[in-house]
């Protein structure tokens, strides 16, 4: 019965499908659609031609290998099986060679580890190649989940556009990253919060943290809402999963603690995250890595959007739990002292989920800032040899001025934007509900 009951379903799915796209109506939505299929499908092409990697600043300026962020869980799982730890550096772990073919630090919780045990049955590269098609699956269901929920084809293909678009997904199949599967669990968070399901929306919340520490600064709005039960299965399975291999390797407690709670440090390229804007700004004004005004003001801003997240918090009413979750997460990306371009890709939700509710030109501004490329090498190439060509500016000229800045001031400026609106919308007057799918 229930298999009859979603082969009808998956019937109507294509029926409803197929009259959509025969309708004159939404063409310049649906020429998007096409061009995003494209684009997308070049993304997938390039992880074996290398296309797009000199427009993101892991292939182009780092010259990043691909695949290296995927190594270093398929390398903690090796590590697993072999009852050694899996918080260690290169230098510690020379023979590294015998399982990946090259070496990346590992610094998530072990529950994550777990997931390289199984992946060890297969050669590193043919794991890879299977966590990018896993990623694939990720992607096109997360188009349909939030399309089903929005209940209209033309929300799902408003979804679509969003997703296909969304160019930090490259650096994220590139690197082998584990961002996006980050990114569908505050989708069903999201989700599960804007269908007033709030306990379900608590579960998702506690599985992201369980896979990416990041979502923990949620944890004021799961409290606002009186989300005990989340939080009570979170300590328990972090209990379960964590305590027998710390009780192994005790000296990992104290690794894992330095990897992923450090001091804000010195200005790096790839940082495109608010915090690393504020490094760069001091890096360039006085050229002293070391400068403790750049600390202090990294502490002072990091300060200031937290209080303001909470004040929100307490001040929102009862049905905006969700816009409450997006300012969270948002503010993650303000507070939070590395920022890597792929790691925009957890926004995806937060912005759909908000357009949705929402359309209108702010959001689908920010959207579009957070999902242009850095178009790092092309850029800078394509400045100095054909604007610049005979004139020499000898700012211009200089490699690190642009390295630093083109891209730099551009996406953190997206994510303070998407925070303001974030926290607009969570205290707001008004409020507009996404219209949800039709109960059974």
């Amino acid at each position: 019965m229930a298999e009859n009951l979603q082969v009808d379903k998956a019937r109507t799915f294509a029926h409803d499908f197929a009259a959509y796209w025969r309708q004159s109506a939404d063409t310049v939505l649906k020429a998007a659609i096409i061009i995003g299929l494209l684009l997308h499908a070049s993304f997938f092409i390039s992880i074996r031609t290398g296309w797009w990697d000199t427009y993101f600043i892991n292939s182009a300026r780092f010259e990043s290998r691909q695949a290296t962020d995927f190594f270093a869980i398929y390398l903690a799982g090796h590590e697993l099986l072999r009852g050694r730890t899996i918080y260690t550096i290169e230098r510690d772990r020379p023979e590294y060679k015998e399982a990946v073919p090259y070496f990346d630090p590992f610094r998530y919780l072990p529950v994550a580890a777990y997931l390289g045990v199984p992946l060890n049955a297969l050669e590193p590269w043919a794991a890879y190649k299977l966590w990018i098609i896993f990623y694939e699956f990720l992607f096109f269901m997360s188009i349909l989940w939030l399309g089903h929920h929005v209940g209209t084809m033309r929300g799902l293909h408003i979804v679509a556009a969003l997703y296909l678009f969304f160019t930090p997904w490259y650096p994220e199949i590139y690197m082998g990253q584990y961002s996006f599967l980050q990114s569908v669990l505050i989708l069903g968070m999201l989700v599960a919060a804007a269908d007033g399901r709030f306990t379900r929306a608590g579960g998702w919340w506690a599985a992201s943290v369980l896979w990416k520490l990041n979502t923990g600064i949620c944890l004021p709005a799961i409290i606002r809402w009186r989300l005990w039960k989340p939080i009570l299965w979170l300590v328990v399975i972090l209990v379960i999963t964590c305590a027998p291999y710390f009780i192994l390797h005790p000296i990992d407690i104290k690794k894992f603690f330095l990897i992923n709670f450090r001091e804000p440090g010195p200005a790096f390229a790839g940082n495109l995250g608010f915090q690393g804007l504020i490094a760069k700004i001091f890096y360039t004004a006085t050229g002293n890595e070391e400068n403790p005004a750049q600390y202090a003001t990294q502490y002072v801003t990091m300060a200031i959007f937290m209080f303001i997240s909470l004040w929100a918090t307490i001040r929102a009413k009862q049905d905006r739990f969700t816009e409450t979750l997006c300012l969270w997460v948002a503010a993650y990306f303000l507070v939070y002292i590395d920022v890597w371009e792929h790691q925009y890709v957890m926004l995806l939700p937060v912005i759909a989920i908000l357009y949705l509710k929402r359309p209108g030109i702010i959001p689908w501004l920010i959207w579009f800032i957070l999902a242009c490329p850095t178009t790092y090498k092309y850029f800078y190439d394509i400045l100095l040899s054909s604007i610049y060509a005979g004139n020499p500016i000898d700012m211009l000229k200089d490699t690190s001025f642009w390295n630093d800045w083109h891209f730099t001031l551009i996406k953190p400026m997206g994510l303070l934007a998407l925070w303001l609106y974030c926290l607009w919308v969570t205290i707001g007057r008004g409020n507009k509900k996404m219209p949800a799918r039709p109960t059974e």
